[in-house]
């Protein structure tokens, strides 16, 4: 099963190996509002077929994400929000498209120092998870790094006296959660750590 992005003029990338007589496909890895279309190659040993014919669809944009941020900016250090509520980021402490964008796993992708770098929502636009819940939070993270080092950030204490933190320790993935005044309760995840997607 092959693809490619149609806003980009890629060139069609194996998405998948199937097995013989295998009629469903579930596909990842999408950007909002984009184009993509999807072919079909049968091989056998070392020959293959002609691609089939194609199919094509259009995503859905991030209508209803919190935030959702594709970091997709050629300069500056403002990031626009996808979703409907506008809370664009500012990117901080040195942090600008035009030194430290790269290519991410889809479009581009911001490096990170995992201290001083920062991207935040912008003021007055505060997450509270009483009025947005409920919520998923999921970022790409591409790292070697097996520092404690936050990835994502958000909750005001003053307003709803929580925050939650991905974060990366030991190399592993970690939650957090806490309570204004309490300790912060973690569930650990898998190793990130191998310099992939994850």
């Amino acid at each position: 099963m092959e693809r490619r992005a149609l806003q980009d003029d890629s060139v069609f990338v194996t998405r998948a190996v199937l097995d013989p007589n295998v009629t469903t496909f579930r596909d990842s890895l999408y950007l909002g509002a984009a184009d993509y279309e999807y072919r079909v190659v049968s091989f056998f040993e070392i020959s293959s077929s002609d691609p089939s014919n194609t199919v094509s669809f259009t995503t859905q944009n991030a209508v209803d994400a919190v935030i959702h941020w594709a970091y997709e900016e050629a300069s500056g250090t403002i990031t626009q929000d996808n979703g409907f509520l506008n809370r664009d980021g500012d990117l901080l402490n040195g942090l600008n498209f035009d030194n430290v964008s790269v290519a991410g796993l889809l479009g581009s992708g911001l490096v990170l120092d995992g201290r001083q770098h920062l991207v935040r929502y912008r003021i007055g636009n505060i997450i509270n998870e009483k009025q947005d819940y409920p919520f998923s939070i999921s970022t790409w993270v591409k790292t070697t790094s097996t520092d404690n080092e936050t990835v994502v950030y958000f909750g005001a204490t003053a307003l709803t006296n929580y925050f939650f933190r991905l974060r990366i320790s030991s190399g592993n993935a970690v939650l957090g959660v806490r309570r204004l005044g309490d300790s912060e309760d973690v569930v650990a995840g898998p190793q990130v750590s191998d310099g992939q997607w994850h």
